[in-house]
């Protein structure tokens, strides 16, 4: 059985193994993990009860032995009871570490509500992140409008089939994830947080209704407008060409 070392911070405890990669460096863990935990309570106010749990695992296996899930780079999720119990765990090796913004914005924004279109917190979640692949999420999303990879914010939020997210979980997160981390960023620039607030603070499954009656406009043209706006920016021929290669594009 692995010899789990623990070292509790402000607002975490975190959980590795003796000897291993993120022992070696959990002096450094710590801080930028608080400051992460600083920077996103700043933006995105919620009340956290309890300290999170904070796993640094040598691999994805071992992420899905400790959290009995499928094999994956990182992980949030939460306790089926009362107790508040919160925990992430993420692969950090030599050649991995995942301990970036995503999975703790999960964990802050899960006490402000769990939306019932998870490209709403996803989208949270990469827009804090800003990048997917180490690509700005602007840059993959003008790549796949330019190239005609573009799915819909509108269907990727509204469209929640029978059984909850049919429609966004049915497709590649490396182009859903960045669009919609793009497009709350978009949502952020065009009204106050606090408007963003409300709407992730929704309970209910009319999404379409419920942006419409906050951004006072129809879906189609804040989609419209979103879409022109990132067309509209500029990046360098080299990111491009750079991140066109690493997410498969032909580019035009």
């Amino acid at each position: 059985m692995a010899n789990w070392l623990i070292t509790e911070s402000e607002h975490y405890i975190f959980h590795y193994k003796e000897q291993s990669f993120a022992h070696q460096n959990i002096d450094s863990i710590i801080p930028l993990q608080e400051q992460r935990f600083s920077e996103i309570t700043y933006k995105f106010p919620a009340k956290i009860p309890r300290k999170t749990d904070y796993w640094l695992c040598d691999s994805r296996e071992e992420i899905a032995a400790l959290a009995d899930d499928v094999p994956t780079n990182g992980l949030m999720c939460w306790a089926d009871d009362d107790t508040d119990a919160v925990s992430i765990y993420v692969v950090y090796n030599k050649t991995m570490q995942c301990n970036g913004y995503h999975e703790e914005t999960h964990a802050i924004s899960h006490f402000i509500n769990e939306p019932t279109s998870s490209a709403l917190s996803e989208g949270l979640a990469c827009f804090m992140e800003g990048n997917w692949w180490d690509i700005d999420n602007n840059l993959c999303t003008y790549l796949y409008i330019q190239n005609y990879k573009y799915i819909s914010v509108e269907r990727l939020i509204c469209d929640l089939g029978t059984d909850g997210d049919e429609y966004f979980f049915s497709l590649g997160c490396e182009i859903t994830y960045p669009i919609m981390g793009t497009f709350v960023g978009y949502l952020l620039s065009i009204r106050s947080a606090k408007t963003f607030l409300k709407l992730y603070s929704y309970k209910g499954n009319d999404w379409k209704q419920e942006i419409e009656t906050l951004y006072e406009c129809s879906f189609d043209k804040l989609e419209s407008d979103f879409i022109n706006h990132i067309n509209l920016q500029t990046f360098k021929k080299e990111k491009i060409e750079q991140a066109s290669l690493k997410l498969g594009i032909l580019n035009k």
